[in-house]
């Protein structure tokens, strides 16, 4: 089991939450998970990535951090000030990003928005977020809109045991059992009732209100500097190739790695995603 300890970051939007790993002197790797995942989504990879300090936080509404103010909305362009509020708590001036899925996409825009503090780009399974044009936008802010007003009546799942719970969660995401008892584990609450339930902000499973456009998201990966790894799984997130090779032009230094396997590739193929990320970092 890869040793870690928990952190506890105050921002301004509320309480970040996440676990430690490696020595305190090593490289600084911000780690950011996927969409309803938590920070132990890195507990398998942490331990390739040598004499690294990784910090995997918990995303605001996800595992043990705050969720937003219940008058509130959940916008992905609200993680990017979070993300840059914790790498200024943590007090670091130049650091590597490391992001999966969601953590990808969010790590991506932020590597364009302050260039110059960026060593270096991880990402898995997404290089930037998913675009809309704007076209589709009112149908799309309509969709969520709807969503949100009937979002009170639906009751979230609750399991009798930790066990089913992963069974759940095995059917929403294949992946190795070992991988997803990681995730079970912290992003599950046992309750007064005696039953387990997410940890999740519910709010998560509404869609975006809003979306960056594709030519939004170009004008933040044509300003990253920052040497890039993105490793794709052949089983992963429905990112189409045309938007992968589109997007991969435009980013000075990208290094591309494919390997065979679901969307949790780094939990399940811990051993290969981190020899590739530990040689490209010591490149």
């Amino acid at each position: 089991m890869t040793k870690f300890e928990e952190i506890r970051l105050n921002i301004k939007s509320g309480t970040v939450s996440g676990i430690a790993f490696g020595p305190k002197t090593g490289t600084p790797i911000l780690a950011a998970h996927g969409w309803l995942d938590s920070a132990a989504s890195f507990i398998p990879l942490a331990q390739y990535l040598s004499e690294c300090r990784v910090i995997a936080v918990d995303l605001p509404g996800h595992g043990h951090s705050s969720h937003k103010p219940q008058l509130g909305y959940m916008h992905f362009i609200d993680y990017v000030p979070d993300l840059v509020f914790v790498l200024d708590e943590l007090g670091w001036d130049k650091f590597i990003l490391l992001g999966h899925s969601l953590g990808a996409a969010i790590l991506s825009i932020i590597a364009g928005l302050i260039p110059d503090r960026v060593t270096k780009l991880l990402c898995i399974d997404a290089l930037g977020p998913y675009h809309a044009s704007a076209y589709h936008l009112p149908e799309l802010m309509l969709q969520s809109i709807n969503e949100y007003r009937m979002l009170h009546k639906k009751r979230p799942p609750s399991y009798e045991s930790m066990e089913a719970a992963i069974a759940a969660r095995l059917k929403a995401s294949p992946m190795k059992p070992e991988s997803v008892k990681h995730l079970v584990d912290r992003g599950l609450k046992l309750e007064d009732d005696g039953k387990y339930r997410w940890r999740t902000d519910p709010r998560l499973l509404v869609k975006s209100l809003i979306m960056f456009s594709e030519e939004q998201i170009t004008s933040f990966l044509s300003r990253i500097i920052a040497p890039t790894c993105l490793v794709k799984s052949t089983k992963g997130w429905p990112f189409t190739e045309e938007s992968y090779k589109n997007r991969s032009k435009i980013i000075k230094s990208l290094e591309v790695h494919n390997i065979d396997g679901g969307h949790h590739i780094h939990m399940d193929e811990a051993a290969k995603v981190g020899k590739i990320f530990n040689n490209f970092i010591l490149k």
